[in-house]
């Protein structure tokens, strides 16, 4: 016969199991496909990727890029040729530019999950600690999903847009906005979110490895935010923040007891505040803006729902 303590402990495994099964089986759709992801080169999430049958490539799921695109060092070894076609704007964290398209091929994650005759641009290596990806994967690609993050096994899955995703009920939605902001092919897409008290309108950027306020943010809400001594922080993540944004200024540090985007709270999050080009860009410069970086959802498993304008997110690692 079980002991009192031996029932309550089979009872909270059954619930956890319960938890655990309804974000797989509870799902009325199937995905397209799962993939492994990783979370490498200073915080991007990374999946590997085929090149025209040739791989596997690491690429950076970026939701702030909104073409796919390779870097210098997967050129070298392909040998792309120029496509003739116009020069195609890119959108970046350290500056905006004009580049010429390159006929690339078909850029493969899974059967069902590819680009075919990709043109694109050809960029400058994002070098983290002498190591580099390949390639980005953008919303030209993403936004044709709904894409689920699973923190636990570490798989992307691809569902069809609109798909009937099952996911535990205490996962928390916050509302995604499309906006074209005139300066790149396509729309990109922003959240709000509260910093302590002060309401900041964020681009979702995957892209960015850390989360990053602009100086009008910080000017208008300092309250809400407290400076962290650079001596009482890792130095490495600044150095990268530096060192992708491109300018010289000190990035300065600052804590923040909660943040809040829809139903979804942080507590104790480090965001950076910079002067970075993709502001002065995207038209934000003289106004509080930010980017929602991956450091905000590394371990956490999420949902990210183009179609229908949202974003899941489960609870904190504990």
């Amino acid at each position: 016969m079980a002991t009192p303590l031996t029932a309550v402990l089979k009872l909270l495994l059954a619930a956890v199991a319960a938890s655990l099964l309804s974000f797989s089986a509870g799902a009325a759709d199937q995905p397209v496909a799962q993939v492994p992801f990783s979370i490498g080169y200073g915080g991007w999430f990374t999946v590997s990727v085929a090149v025209n049958g040739r791989g596997p490539y690491d690429f950076i799921i970026d939701t702030g890029a909104t073409q796919s695109l390779v870097f210098e060092n997967l050129a070298r070894t392909h040998d792309f040729p120029l496509s003739g076609g116009s020069p195609r704007t890119v959108l970046g964290l350290a500056a905006a530019g004009s580049f010429p398209p390159y006929r690339v091929g078909e850029i493969s994650i899974a059967e069902g999950v590819r680009l075919r005759d990709h043109e694109c641009v050809v960029l400058d290596d994002w070098t983290v600690e002498r190591a580099s990806p390949q390639g980005v994967i953008g919303l030209d690609l993403l936004r044709r999903f709904t894409l689920v993050f699973d923190a636990g096994t570490k798989e992307l899955s691809f569902y069809a847009a609109g798909a009937d995703v099952g996911i535990p009920k205490n996962w928390r939605e916050i509302k995604l906005e499309p906006r074209d902001f005139g300066v790149a092919s396509g729309e990109l897409y922003t959240l709000n979110a509260y910093l302590g008290r002060a309401a900041i309108p964020f681009l979702l950027d995957l892209g960015a490895s850390g989360t990053i306020i602009n100086y009008p943010a910080v000017r208008k809400y300092s309250n809400q935010y407290r400076t962290i001594e650079y001596g009482l922080y890792p130095t490495r993540a600044r150095q990268r923040i530096i060192d992708a944004l491109g300018k010289t200024d000190t990035v300065q540090a600052y804590k923040v007891r909660r943040i809040k985007a829809g139903d979804a709270v942080w507590r104790n999050a480090v965001v950076y505040a910079h002067p970075a080009y993709i502001f002065d860009d995207l038209g934000v410069v003289n106004q509080p803006f930010g980017l929602f970086g991956s450091d905000m959802l590394a371990g956490r498993s999420f949902l990210i729902d183009f179609s229908g304008r949202r974003m899941l997110v489960g609870p904190a690692p504990r």
